[in-house]
């Protein structure tokens, strides 16, 4: 038995109000989504498949929505641990404390041929997803750097702007600055 069923988005909004919700995933009623109101034409019968297909249609329309406005901005005199969702199964992360700060990208689903993050690219001393004093004060690594995200299209872009460091040595730590994190489409540039 063939069932038809389609999916209409209006993106001009996504809150329950507006969509006027009727019903979670049944057959004609009207969903909010991140993108926008999704409304499924379908039989009765066809709930579930349309719900299917409504997924997968939110689902690459989040992606392309989101990826090109994923960044996260931090102090760099102060602990912090921000996540920003890139798309539906990747997640951009800035974490750390004064002394040390992480970028990590990280997926739901495993990547073959990947470390668990994505960033991360040295299996052996320090890695560009990584942003110490002691990088900076020694031009380790320049205060802007792109780094690819390993298994995907991606890229992220790391701008360390006006940093202070105190101290020296393993006690070097960071006084001021903001440390930002962008993710980007692989060659674009902005």
């Amino acid at each position: 038995m063939k069932v038809a069923a389609s999916i209409q988005i209006d993106r001009r909004t996504s809150t329950r109000a507006a969509c006027d919700a009727t019903g979670h995933g049944v057959a004609n009623s009207t969903i909010p989504t991140r993108i926008g109101c999704a409304k499924i034409i379908a039989p009765r019968r066809s709930g579930h498949i349309a719900l299917l297909l409504l997924v997968a249609v939110v689902d690459a329309g989040y992606t392309a929505v989101a990826a090109e406005h994923a960044s996260i901005t931090i102090p760099m005199n102060a602990a912090a641990d921000v996540k920003k969702r890139i798309n539906s199964s990747l997640q951009l992360r800035v974490f750390g404390y004064e002394k040390e700060f992480q970028i990590e990208v990280t997926s739901r689903r495993h990547v073959h041929g990947c470390f668990h993050n994505l960033a991360y690219a040295a299996p052996h001393g320090p890695d560009q997803s990584g942003i110490m004093p002691w990088h900076v004060t020694n031009a380790f690594y320049p205060n802007t750097r792109v780094v690819s995200v390993c298994g995907y299209p991606f890229e992220v872009v790391i701008s360390i702007a006006s940093p202070q460091i105190a101290g020296e040595g393993n006690m070097a730590r960071f006084v001021g600055g903001t440390l930002t994190a962008t993710i980007r489409r692989r060659g674009e540039h902005s």
